[in-house]
């Protein structure tokens, strides 16, 4: 008696799950006098917001609560600041929720991205009530901007 043929197993590209290349860490440093449950909570919903952009990386969030600078501070003094933590922390990329007002020369802006260091800045408006859904719109959006790629990451010189 022939043994029954077996079935070829599935080892298409596209019936296999593709195993994440890398982890990238990304950190969430949140002014101190921010709601820390509001932050909480855009930190720990950040990674699957990332993971959903599918770029092939595992993405782990961490907070921290750190004021960085010392008000008043011009943007580029936050942003050198939160680098410092980055690499302090051994995090891929930063992301910076503060409450102090953010410029571009004498222009107000809400966000601030610099790929090459891996950091961006976000000073959104927080009512009374903590409503973090712009804020978390915006660090998705500039940690998009970051790129999230991890061989990007690594080549910044970390």
């Amino acid at each position: 008696m022939e043994a029954a043929p077996t079935k070829p197993e599935a080892s298409s590209a596209g019936q296999q799950r593709a195993e994440p290349q890398a982890d990238i860490v990304l950190g969430v440093i949140v002014a101190p006098g921010l709601a820390r449950d509001v932050t909480a909570k855009i930190a720990s919903e950040l990674a699957h917001d990332l993971e959903a952009l599918d770029l092939g990386v595992e993405w782990r969030t961490e907070l921290a609560a750190d004021r960085l600078v010392t008000p008043p501070a011009q943007t580029s003094e936050i942003i050198d600041a939160a680098r410092r933590k980055l690499l302090d922390e051994d995090w891929d990329l930063g992301v910076v929720v503060t409450d102090l007002p953010l410029r571009v020369g004498r222009r107000p802006v809400s966000r601030q991205v610099r790929p090459t260091h891996g950091i961006a800045v976000v000073s959104p408006p927080l009512d009374e009530a903590g409503n973090s859904v712009r804020a978390q719109r915006a660090i998705a959006e500039v940690s998009n901007a970051l790129g999230g790629n991890p061989y990007d990451v690594r080549a910044r010189g970390r």
